[in-house]
């Protein structure tokens, strides 16, 4: 997929017109190589030549942003919107920008234009019930529709309940290996996989949708925990796997979904933790599924990590159920920690971050309070 844009760029780079066009297919195809500086030098040539491009200043934005150059990347997009107010994506990439700044309710309301980005699906697009816009809910049937990733639909469930509050039946469809866990979420009536028949409902709703409905900001988000809760046989199963033992138990997760375009920059090597394994008390289990289960072998001798990816897929559920006690998290995914915060289980989450990369400006005193995040490590990019 990631090879077939880059093809359609550069075809639209032979075709382009303009010498502006051409500098801002070229800043565009850096940026999915990820040579983000020589995108922002190409993208500000861009804007030099075509200074009421919109597309230019908007994908200066997204380079920018990825540089951790936060003022500048917003003060871009307001650029692009000052030209063309109606510009989806850089209303998608302000968003962004206030979110990494800590300013979640502006940040919310720049999010709902990713419903008018073309290249996005947006869940219930086809659906004939309107879409819920925050009027009176009592004795309404709503459904709620999970939207991207596993740790989107377990960080954004927390909203669901207050549609409860607001007196609706509450349907919500999820993503099918999130089933069980989500039947632990108080507040909803019943839970689809994805994929199921569509019980009757009056109105429906995207689940990263709730927040902006809400008016939610950084004070408001809701902080109680567990929301979620694992099933006793899981529990059970895990604690027989895992046992007690003292010191700390850290879980590992090292490498995402390999070629797609929410892994680039993300992924490291299982090898550049070697050094914890000199670390006394400390226990290491794996979460980590596919093939870079392999680099376990490779692991320094004298140390250990405890392979739990295996065969199965590793639901939400059972990644809470096995890491009971009070874990450390090396993580690169959203899914691990979140599953594990949801659930009261107090976590130690290290993030490794590549040093280009600038997302982790963001306030967290109150969006989970079992979690405490280090940001402590850098790695450099695992090209």
């Amino acid at each position: 997929m990631m090879n077939d844009d880059l093809a359609a760029l550069r075809r639209r780079l032979d075709e382009s017109a303009t010498e502006g066009d051409r500098w801002m297919i070229l800043g565009c195809i850096l940026i999915r190589q990820r040579r983000f500086d020589e995108a922002v030098d190409a993208l500000v040539k861009a804007t030099e030549l075509s200074p009421n491009s919109a597309p230019a200043w908007n994908n200066l934005a997204s380079a920018l942003r990825r540089l951790g150059r936060i003022e500048e990347a917003t003060d871009s997009c307001e650029k692009a919107l000052a030209i063309d107010p109606e510009h989806a994506e850089a209303w998608f990439h302000l968003g962004d920008c206030r979110m990494l700044l800590g300013d979640i309710k502006e940040a919310y309301e720049c999010y709902e234009w990713r419903k008018r980005i073309g290249k996005i699906d947006m869940p219930g697009a086809n659906l004939e019930q309107p879409e819920w816009t925050g009027s009176d809910l009592q004795g309404k049937t709503v459904l709620v529709i999970a939207e991207q990733g596993f740790g989107d639909s377990i960080q954004y469930c927390r909203f669901v309940p207050k549609l409860k509050e607001r007196g609706a039946i509450v349907h919500f469809v999820v993503q099918s290996r999130l089933k069980t866990l989500f039947h632990s979420l108080d507040g909803v009536d019943v839970v689809v996989g994805s994929g199921e028949t569509l019980p009757s409902f009056d109105l429906q709703i995207p689940l990263l949708s709730l927040p902006y409905l809400f008016g939610t900001d950084f004070d408001s988000l809701p902080a109680t925990v567990p929301y979620l809760s694992p099933s006793h046989e899981a529990s059970v199963r895990a604690r027989g796997r895992i046992g007690e033992s003292e010191g700390f138990k850290v879980g590992l997760v090292w490498q995402g979904t390999e070629g797609t375009a929410a892994d680039q920059g993300r992924s490291f090597r299982l090898n550049d933790l070697r050094d914890l394994a000199a670390i006394p008390g400390f226990h290491f289990y794996s979460f980590q599924k596919g093939l870079p289960r392999a680099e376990i072998a490779d692991w320094p001798a004298g140390s250990e990590v405890i392979d739990l990816g295996g065969a199965q897929v590793c639901t939400g559920s059972q990644v809470v159920a096995r890491t009971p006690g009070q874990p450390l998290v090396s993580n690169l995914k959203t899914v691990p920690p979140a599953s594990v915060g949801r659930l009261g289980v107090r976590i130690r989450l290290y993030r490794f971050r590549c040093e280009e990369t600038g997302r982790d400006r963001r306030p967290s005193g109150t969006v989970n309070s079992s979690l405490t995040l280090f940001l402590s490590f850098s790695l450099r990019s695992p090209g």
